[in-house]
């Protein structure tokens, strides 16, 4: 089973740990900060890896699964990347570490909150055209893992 490799910089262990925290988990802002890369087209070919988030972790929520396997087969465009678990992993922690570099940028070196400063970024990088028709997709994707 993979293991998710990163580094744990100072930026997760604000949003995570700090005194105005806003994600639960490191695997929470793990997720978003792949998916930050992933839509900024950010990728990092040598990742950080001193600290990991076991696969079990994602792999028991359907929603993370769907993130995970998503991501995966939109970098690759290969149905295999669905699937497979070491093709996800590898893509998510290229993907991560250079999102979680926009998320110091423009949450956490900001002024204000941190809340305020992510729900503005995400505002930002919202593309309402295509959201439902990806939200429809995304959802079909969740129901097949949950079978």
């Amino acid at each position: 089973m993979p293991r998710i490799r990163y580094d744990k910089t100072e930026t997760y262990e604000i949003l995570v740990d700090g005194e105005n925290a806003i994600f639960d988990t490191y695997k929470d802002l793990f997720l978003l900060a792949a998916s930050v890369g992933f839509n900024r087209g950010r990728w990092d070919d040598n990742p950080g890896k001193s600290d990991e988030i076991p696969w079990r972790i994602l792999q028991n929520n359907p929603q993370n699964r769907v993130v995970a396997s998503s991501i995966a087969y939109a970098h690759t465009e290969d149905y295999e990347a669905l699937i497979d678990e070491e093709k996800q992993v590898e893509i998510l922690q290229k993907y991560a570490s250079e999102g979680i570099e926009v998320i110091r940028s423009q949450v956490v070196e900001q002024p204000g909150d941190p809340l305020d400063n992510m729900i503005e970024l995400l505002r930002r990088n919202r593309d309402t055209e295509t959201e439902e028709e990806r939200i429809s997709v995304l959802e079909e994707i969740e129901q097949e893992f949950q079978t």
